[in-house]
């Protein structure tokens, strides 16, 4: 999934994002998560991805959780507002690839 990563950052955010430590975790309840941690004197980015999910919606996750590194990237509230969305559609727009907003997932 890091390779996918860097991929995804190389060709859709112009390598404007920074590196992150992806994760497979058994999350409670969603797909997925992105966590920023402050650990002096550098930030620690973490993506954790639920482990059951199947590899299509590992890599639809794991470009919807990049979107929260935009974000937080650009200083925007981590969410799943109007940035957010904005940001999505210009990806579908300038790339073909759907974002779906996964949700929870039941354990």
């Amino acid at each position: 999934m890091q390779k996918l990563y860097q991929l995804f950052n190389r060709q859709i955010f112009d390598d404007k994002l920074p590196a992150c430590k992806i994760r497979t975790r058994n999350l409670k309840g969603m797909s997925g998560r992105t966590e920023a941690v402050s650990d002096r004197p550098k930030l620690l980015i973490y993506i954790d991805l639920h482990k059951r999910l199947t590899i299509a919606d590992r890599y639809d996750t794991l470009l919807h959780e990049m979107v929260h590194v935009w974000q937080y990237e650009n200083d925007l509230d981590m969410d799943h507002g109007r940035t957010f969305w904005k940001k999505v559609y210009q990806i579908k727009r300038l790339y073909g690839i759907e974002i779906y907003y996964g949700g929870e997932i039941s354990d």
